[in-house]
């Protein structure tokens, strides 16, 4: 893996003559290329989950993935690993799709006893309507039942800096017959997600079988999710620092390409350690 002191002269390669008119993407995987791959190793952990001592809270601290090299196979955990596997994973994509600049609004959406239908449907409905308007773009939703379990709420955070209130309103009475809504601007990104975890806990417990929580596939980077799951099953897991980097990237495709040589490169060290067996099909 690529440490940060491997990118500190970054600036001064792309300076260079030769790399004028290279895309950032072409210029980076060139100065790394010398870089040899190298098996992470772990942190010791006090106890608990992540780093940190056995008082950690039930959410992973580390952001940029929920996926530990030395994990065990999924029949393998107990229930309650089960449960810190999910919340990690839900905590990890929240914090990625965090990182982002820009302002952040939390919205909950509440439905009547009477609404019977799918909540999944009338969100999508909703956020269709609110995307012709320019009023609702990348998003992270949570859903929770009441106490008596009636009716169903949602608490989503957007990615932008305003939202039409009276708008989102009529629209969302207009799917689900609701007349009432919340909007709150979001100042920290962890506190956020201890409190949406406060109802994935909630949302675990009522159905342990069930996802609570999706997300809008422009929230983290496109083949985001691909590009980490390919980095585990070849032994690598991806750092803070290669976060960073490739969040530094310019554009889509620049990002796409650096992630595919890095997964080519983590391929070809993982069958040089014998982790994978030459001839396997990937």
């Amino acid at each position: 893996m690529t440490n940060r002191s491997d990118l500190e002269n970054k600036e001064e390669l792309q300076s260079h003559p030769r790399e004028q008119g290279r895309s950032k993407a072409e210029q980076t995987i060139d100065s790394l290329s010398l870089v040899p791959c190298q098996v992470p190793q772990e942190k010791e952990k006090d106890g608990g989950v992540g780093e940190g001592p056995s008082s950690a809270p039930i959410l992973d601290i580390l952001p940029t993935t929920a996926r530990n090299l030395k994990d065990k196979k999924w029949w393998q955990l107990t229930p309650e690993e089960k449960k810190q596997k999910k919340f990690n994973r839900a905590y990890q994509r929240f914090m990625l799709g965090c990182s982002f600049k820009g302002e952040y609004r939390l919205i909950t959406l509440t439905t009547p006893e009477s609404f019977k239908g799918d909540i999944h449907k009338a969100w999508r409905k909703w956020v269709m309507r609110m995307r012709r308007r320019g009023l609702a773009r990348e998003y992270f939703a949570v859903k929770e039942w009441n106490a008596r379990k009636t009716c169903v709420h949602i608490h989503a955070v957007l990615r932008l800096d305003y939202i039409g209130y009276q708008v989102a309103r009529e629209q969302w009475r207009a799917v689900t017959g609701a007349c009432w809504i919340q909007v709150e601007k979001v100042f920290s990104g962890k506190g956020m997600a201890n409190y949406l975890g406060k109802y994935l806990a909630k949302g675990y417990e009522d159905n342990p079988g069930q996802r609570s929580y999706w997300y809008a596939y422009e929230w983290i980077h496109r083949k985001w999710q691909a590009f980490s799951k390919e980095m585990y099953k070849f032994g690598e897991c991806v750092t803070p620092a290669e976060f960073e980097l490739i969040h530094s990237l310019d554009g889509q495709e620049e990002r796409i390409k650096y992630m595919n040589w890095r997964m080519i490169c983590a391929c070809m060290d993982a069958i040089r350690l014998g982790r994978i067996p030459e001839g396997t099909v990937l």
